[in-house]
């Protein structure tokens, strides 16, 4: 978790540092599935930057990189 809150960061970080990059996505935000979907292990619950317990690591991070 740290290192992705980490990795987001330094992405937002950079993108404003040069200004070369108009929008940073970060995808899988807020997916409702974690580990079983419908029975079939889901391999991307683990890159959801909102987990099973409704905190979010990241977002103080990804907040601070936006100031």
């Amino acid at each position: 978790m740290a290192q992705q809150a980490q990795w987001l960061g330094e992405v937002v970080t950079l993108s404003r540092q040069t200004g070369m990059v108009a929008n940073v996505i970060v995808w899988n935000v807020g997916a409702t599935c974690y580990g079983m979907c419908g029975g079939v292990p889901d391999p991307q619950a683990g890159y959801n930057i909102i987990r099973p317990d409704g905190s979010c690591p990241a977002c103080a991070t990804l907040a601070a990189a936006m100031q």
